[in-house]
């Protein structure tokens, strides 16, 4: 190769070099953006199936409904239903054997206002007269509505407590309120519908006529 191509050889190879070096940042820089915009993306979807609410009088932050998802909002009322149903055959049906241990697993459904209640229950010395009396304590639940379009979603129960001793038998109303939200950290054992009752206030305990 003579003297006078060698300095064009040089300008060519370099070239070549710059070439393959803006190709790399440009693959480099697309995937980059790519990668970007599909978490962006994915992080939506997520904010979407799993919105978090604010309760405007109080201020206090809700996990919200999942719309998408495994289940529907006509399916997540259904697992609503059962959780308060559950709730109310553990926290107002006991025995003298059975209301320390029903008690304990009712209040994994219920939040502080579950607490507040059974520190009452325990002011009352209601296992000391379950023990002296023998008393059989029943609940039947006659029915449970949702506001699924509330925020947080708002519930009511209406239902019938019998207290049975010795001497007979006397039955009240036990009708709520309260609101019901979703638990992010998901389903447990102590928790199965990933569901928290909050804000439960008794509206009639009135006698059964």
């Amino acid at each position: 190769m003579s003297n006078n191509l060698k300095p064009l050889v040089g300008v060519f190879s370099l070239a070549s070099q710059m070439k393959w070096i803006l190709i790399t940042v440009l693959v480099c820089s697309f995937s980059f953006c790519a990668f970007i915009y599909f978490d962006a993306q994915n992080r939506v979807q997520a904010a979407i199936q799993n919105p978090w609410l604010v309760d405007n009088k109080t201020g206090d932050v809700y996990k919200g409904l999942q719309t998408t998802g495994a289940f529907s909002p006509a399916q997540r009322e259904v697992e609503y239903r059962n959780h308060v149903n559950m709730f109310y055959n553990l926290f107002y049906a006991y025995d003298q054997f059975t209301y320390e241990k029903n008690l304990e697993k009712a209040l994994n459904l219920i939040g502080e206002s579950g607490k507040a209640m059974f520190l009452e229950d325990q002011h009352d010395g209601m296992l000391r007269r379950l023990q002296e009396q023998n008393n059989t304590v029943t609940i039947v639940v006659d029915s449970i509505k949702f506001d699924m379009n509330s925020n947080p979603v708002r519930g009511w129960a209406w239902a019938k407590q019998t207290n049975t001793r010795v001497t007979g038998s006397a039955s009240r109303h036990l009708d709520s309120e309260f609101i019901i939200y979703d638990l992010p950290s998901g389903r447990t054992d102590l928790n199965p519908h990933a569901a928290m009752i909050d804000r439960f206030i008794i509206t009639n305990k009135t006698k059964v006529e």
